[in-house]
């Protein structure tokens, strides 16, 4: 029910000495009027908030390429006051599947359903971040490209697709680690992977924590590879489906869901190929088996 309805039975039920007008079809024109006033008055309020908004993210957009220039450090490392490995941090991982739901198998999976199973993990881990008050954005990236060689000058890799089906994901998080935590334990309980920390099964799942931009370039390799129709990027955020009011908990940086291309994505991140793998806490053991691809393809036989 809407205020000029509810505003007109109220007046309706006022006793008949009242004054108020007996054409209530002029009652209602005027009630309408007034509240186009008011509509008209939110909108300019709302595209006043959002060009502040716009002129503050340029700003910072110019503070941080300046900052990184002379300094090395991104943006968010002096927001966030943030070391190497303190909890708001970005973090990588890659998830595959069982052998058995692969390429040239009986049971293999089809796109429809396997993308389909990401989605539902999307939904099911922004629920969970708004219930556990864990603050991130993310990229889920829906690929069948695996790279080739080493990682060329311009910071990107060549490759080929076909491959079997595989996410990459990207987060910034606080705390960093628990967001894929929880999506691992998901893709593990629908049985369509496994993390193995050492012994003779090989895992489906692999963390990469404290990653630099070059994780980020890595994703929409991934992407722009992929066999057309297949590819995907798939953007997360505390907030993306949430319908009620943010509490007071909610940081600004995790506000608004960050687009696969928003800028932030580059000034927040550190320079890429300044990600040191021995010094990452929660780094995979040593003895971690991971293969993304079937053993029996010497195509497919090393991890992306």
């Amino acid at each position: 029910m809407n205020t000029r309805t509810r505003t007109l039975q109220r007046m309706k039920k006022r006793a008949s000495g009242s004054p108020v007008p007996k054409d209530y079809k002029a009652l209602e024109e005027r009630i309408d009027k007034k509240l186009e006033h008011i509509e008209k008055g939110l909108d300019q309020l709302r595209r006043h908030i959002d060009e502040r908004l716009d002129g503050m993210d340029n700003s910072l957009h110019v503070l941080g390429e300046s900052l990184r220039k002379v300094t090395g450090y991104s943006i968010g490392d002096v927001l966030h006051g943030r070391e190497r490995n303190e909890s708001c941090d970005f973090a990588g991982a890659t998830f595959s599947l069982h052998w058995y739901w692969r390429k040239g198998k009986n049971t293999a999976i089809c796109y429809d359903d396997f993308k389909g199973h990401v989605q539902r993990m999307i939904e099911d881990t922004c629920r969970q971040a708004r219930k556990e008050h864990w603050l991130f954005q993310g990229l889920v990236v829906i690929s069948d490209w695996h790279h080739k060689g080493k990682r060329q000058s311009d910071g990107h890799h060549k490759g080929y697709n076909g491959q079997d089906y595989h996410i990459h994901l990207l987060t910034y998080a606080k705390p960093k680690t628990e967001v894929l935590k929880y999506m691992a334990a998901w893709w593990g309980h629908e049985n369509l992977g496994q993390y193995v920390s050492h012994g003779s099964f090989k895992g489906t799942i692999r963390y990469n924590w404290s990653v630099d931009y070059g994780w980020y370039i890595y994703l929409l390799d991934n992407y722009t590879g992929s066999t057309n129709g297949i590819g995907k990027i798939i953007t997360m955020s505390t907030n993306k489906y949430n319908h009620h009011k943010a509490g007071k908990w909610i940081d600004s940086t995790f506000v608004k869901t960050w687009s696969a291309d928003d800028w932030r994505w580059r000034s927040f991140m550190r320079q890429i190929g300044t990600y040191d793998r021995g010094a990452a806490d929660g780094i995979v053991d040593q003895r971690d088996e991971f293969i993304e691809f079937d053993e029996g393809d010497t195509a497919r036989n090393s991890p992306t």
